[in-house]
């Protein structure tokens, strides 16, 4: 068993420390009490409250958790409320649709997005991927059946082996679609592509749905969905740690298991 202790801060910063007893090292912090609680609740559901008052009027309290059901919190800056990701977009629909519809004007070219690349959209947008915020809840919903989350799906390599490498539209798709050659070398903005809030959503979107796609709803003893999404991340060398996409698929994916009534371990 993990032997752990949740206690006021005195040195992170934030309002509450999470201690490997074993170590005497701070695994995770809170600023607020309401995460601490739902991470409680996770393991003593309905305690989550009760526990936080006990660790407020007496500086610290104690939990024991199991190797395998221990699941790292997620960390609260990368919960990012609606204002703010509304302020981070680099690259608006509106704006987005005036440069494509200029490069198709410009060149008399169609769109060259791969049929599959469209299917993914399609199925990530069947299963409800798109209305999920960073914190697993219905947020801004995103338009998978769009031509600007397609092209970013597109611009990223979901669905096809065209490109070679995260700059691979703007090397290699240039040679073979007139519609990206123009926006690389003629637009009055070079890329596009390039905005943050959405690239992250479309990726963690699409793994999201391919974690769940063979998983029936209904399902028993399913592995929970930190793990699930580890191993993911693992079969194709990306790190965990410290990772925003992974942090935010991972809620996709538990978003999903629970609306499917998937029982995990």
């Amino acid at each position: 068993m993990h032997k752990l202790t949740i206690k006021l801060s005195d040195k992170s910063g934030y309002n509450y420390d999470l201690v490997n007893d074993k170590n005497g090292k701070v695994i995770h912090s809170w600023k607020r009490s309401e995460m601490l609680e739902k991470w409680i609740d996770g393991y003593i559901p309905g305690n989550g409250k009760n526990f936080v008052k006990h660790v407020d009027k007496n500086g610290s309290g104690k939990i024991k958790v199991a190797p395998n059901k221990f699941v790292i919190p997620f960390r609260e800056s990368r919960m990012i409320k609606l204002k703010d990701l509304l302020l981070e977009r680099d690259i608006n629909e509106s704006e987005f649709m005036k440069i494509l519809n200029a490069a198709k004007k410009a060149t008399g070219a169609k769109d060259k997005i791969p049929s599959e690349t469209k299917r993914l959209c399609n199925a990530v947008q069947k299963e409800g991927f798109h209305k999920i915020d960073y914190s697993g809840k219905p947020g801004l919903a995103r338009k998978p059946k769009q031509p600007m989350y397609q092209y970013y799906a597109y611009t990223m390599g979901w669905g096809h082996s065209k490109f070679k490498g995260p700059a691979g539209w703007h090397i290699d798709g240039v040679k073979f679609d007139p519609i990206l050659k123009w926006i690389h070398y003629e637009s009055d903005r070079s890329n596009p592509f390039d905005d943050s809030y959405l690239k992250k959503h479309v990726s963690t979107d699409m793994q999201a749905y391919q974690i769940t796609a063979n998983i029936r709803p209904g399902s028993k003893d399913v592995e929970p969905a930190y793990y699930l999404t580890k191993d993911y991340y693992k079969s194709f060398d990306m790190y965990v740690d410290r990772n925003s996409y992974f942090d935010m698929a991972s809620v996709k994916v538990k978003w999903w298991l629970n609306k499917n009534k998937v029982e995990t371990r």
